[in-house]
């Protein structure tokens, strides 16, 4: 790309705003990662791994539920709230869009309550435990309502403020864990009470603080263009979910019953070192789609939007790396001995969540066009590989062959939406960085694969000199440009001076 083709400094002030409340909004979501690294020494030593087998199915039921429930309303409020033929009914974009929501949900929580019984037995094996479906129903209905409020935060681009009360929400919870399942050792149930708490109290602080962009009324034309952008949504946001968590299922149910909970345990760890990715992925989604639909009326918009796609690939690739290369000691230092055999599984599944940030990057294009009734077919796609995949390979490989199952699939949907994207949109990616960027990473992962020492802060050191192969090699393959060397140049000097 040229500099005849984008405003350099146009696209460096985009970048510059774009970080800072991908940033912002990723604050919070850090703290709450940071928890759940902080509470694995607690759960793993109150916890079996059954036990963290049956929380595991637990947390993926509920989201499931909830993507089945929002119809895609929270997608469609964000596409029109910024539509200029839309702008004078702000109010009723927003009114509708939570009363549709709560019409859909409520009726969806109690058949989940009254069936608490076939839902424990069935989606979270646990027969002896109706109280969990219960929870569950409670929990669905709770976060699903909070959705709503943190959704208008992020559409006001209130960054700040949502990260406070992240921060906020996350000690409350941390408190309240302690309490019930430390000091008074109510198991699964107590981290199931703690959880349903703090989200009472966030839907009451976060409604209130929102409540001015209630002052619409019920609107049917408005609940139609809603729900004519949002539900091709559902199948897709279903799939997409689907494809992240069925390989939990398929765990449970393909492999020897003795075995499946245990096995089902060390995957959730490995996803949850894993998970750093995706909290950098959803930190910047939150402010992704928002941001670039403000950018559509603006001139080189796609060229721009093509580098963007360029910087935000480099900082998931730079994160997921990292994660790779120090998992084994993260692993050994958060976790009991009994949970270490999930290691192998993390760089896999990490290299799946990069697949996943880079369709999510691409996401915008299908939306500006209005083209989203493409990504249902991208996801059931992608839905129907895992599964087969996941069919074949968890019963001779379990965990490893559920991990790569979903990074085949995920590599599957990335490539499908890339090719929309710039089909319809004519985004014009940087390929060439983009390769270099993933070979560089490769290459490193693999680096530390081979050091391996049984001192973990000699083994530490050790992966610390390793990560110095990946800016070296992206400096052999020359991926920084000329224009953006000045840029740091002068940033630096201006920061030295």
């Amino acid at each position: 790309m040229t500099d005849q083709y984008l405003d350099e400094q146009n696209f460096f002030r985009h970048a510059k705003n774009l970080t800072g409340h991908t940033a912002t909004f990723g604050f919070g979501n850090m703290v709450s990662q940071l928890v759940s690294l902080f509470m694995l020494p607690i759960y793993t030593a109150y916890f079996t791994t059954a036990d963290y087998g049956v929380l595991g199915l637990i947390e993926v039921t509920k989201t499931l539920m909830m993507y089945i429930v929002a119809m895609g309303i929270g997608s469609a409020v964000n596409r029109y709230f910024f539509d200029k033929e839309f702008e004078s009914k702000r109010p009723e974009i927003v009114v509708t869009g939570f009363l549709a929501q709560q019409m859909t949900a409520i009726p969806l929580c109690v058949a989940i309550w009254l069936m608490a019984d076939w839902v424990s037995e069935v989606a979270l094996k646990s027969p002896d435990q109706a109280t969990y479906g219960k929870y569950l129903a409670a929990l669905v209905w709770g976060e699903l309502t909070l959705m709503f409020p943190n959704n208008l935060l992020r559409i006001h681009l209130r960054s700040k403020l949502y990260a406070w009360l992240s921060i906020g929400r996350l000690v409350v919870a941390l408190l309240g864990t302690i309490v019930l399942v430390v000091w008074l050792e109510q198991g699964i149930l107590g981290a199931l009470r703690a959880a349903l708490g703090v989200t009472a109290i966030s839907i009451v602080v976060q409604l209130f603080i929102v409540r001015h962009d209630f002052k619409g009324g019920w609107s049917a034309e408005v609940l139609s263009s809603l729900l004519k952008f949002g539900l091709p949504y559902v199948p897709h946001n279903i799939a997409a979910y689907l494809l992240l968590t069925a390989d939990r299922y398929f765990l449970a149910y393909l492999i020897p019953e003795d075995a499946a909970l245990h096995e089902l345990g060390l995957y959730n760890v490995a996803y949850k070192f894993a998970s750093g990715l995706y909290l950098l992925i959803g930190a910047l989604g939150q402010a992704w789609a928002p941001y670039i639909f403000t950018m559509n009326s603006l001139p080189h918009q796609p060229q721009i939007y093509g580098r963007l796609i360029t910087f935000a690939t480099a900082a998931m690739v730079l994160v997921g790396t990292l994660i790779a290369v120090f998992v084994d000691e993260a692993v050994r230092l958060f976790t009991q001995p009994v949970f270490w055999e999930a290691t192998p599984a993390v760089a896999i599944i990490m290299y799946a969540y990069l697949c996943y940030g880079f369709f999510t990057l691409q996401g915008p294009a299908l939306a500006i066009t209005k083209k989203s009734g493409y990504i249902p077919i991208i996801s059931f796609s992608s839905l129907l590989t895992n599964v087969v995949l996941n069919m074949l390979w968890i019963p001779r490989w379990g965990m490893m062959g559920a991990a790569w199952a979903t990074l085949v699939a995920y590599g599957m949907m990335a490539v499908m939406m890339t090719y929309l994207g710039c089909h319809f949109y004519g985004t014009p990616l940087e390929w060439r960085r983009l390769a270099k960027l993933l070979a560089s990473s490769i290459i490193t992962v693999v680096a530390a694969s081979w050091v391996v020492r049984p001192v973990l802060w000699e083994q530490a050191l050790l992966h610390l000199g390793v990560c110095l192969i990946f800016p070296v090699t992206l400096l052999m393959l020359r991926f920084v440009e000329p224009n953006e060397w000045e840029r740091f140049h002068r940033i630096l000097a201006k920061f030295l001076d």
